[in-house]
C-alpha cells in the first residue's frame, strides 16, 4: 500500500512532465511556424514591390518611345502644313510665308503639349 502511493505520485509526476514537454514542443513548433509565415509574407511583399518597380520601369520606357514618336509626328505635321499651304522647291525645301510658318509652329507647340501631357 505504501508503494502504491509513491508509484502513483511518480506516475502523476511523469504524466505532468510529459504533458509540459508536449506543450512546450507544440509551443516551439507554433513559434517556428509563425516565424516562417512572417518571413514568407515579407518575401512576398518584397517580390511584389520589385515587380511593381520593374513594371513602372517598363511603362516609363514605353512612354519614352511613345513620346518620341508623338513629337516626331508633330514635327512632320509642321512640314506637311507648310508644304500644303506653301510650295515645295525643286531642291526639296519648302517655301512658305512667315504667317504659314508661324501657324505651323503654333500647331506643333500645341501638339507637343499634348504629347507631353499624354506620355510624361
Amino acid at each position: 500500500m505504501k508503494y502504491i502511493t509513491a508509484i502513483t505520485a511518480i506516475i502523476c509526476a511523469l504524466i505532468i512532465w510529459w504533458a509540459l514537454l508536449l506543450v512546450q514542443d507544440n509551443k516551439q513548433d507554433s513559434i517556428e511556424r509563425q516565424a516562417k509565415a512572417k518571413i514568407e509574407l515579407e518575401q512576398n511583399k518584397l517580390d511584389m514591390e520589385q515587380e511593381q518597380i520593374e513594371q513602372e520601369k517598363i511603362e516609363k520606357e514605353a512612354n519614352a518611345w511613345l513620346l518620341k514618336d508623338c513629337l516626331e509626328a508633330a514635327e512632320e505635321a509642321v512640314l506637311d502644313y507648310a508644304e500644303i499651304n506653301g510650295s515645295k522647291k525643286e531642291d526639296g525645301s519648302i517655301w512658305a510665308t512667315n504667317d504659314i510658318w508661324a501657324r505651323a509652329r503654333s500647331i506643333q507647340d500645341r501638339s507637343n503639349e499634348i504629347c507631353f501631357k499624354k506620355y510624361k
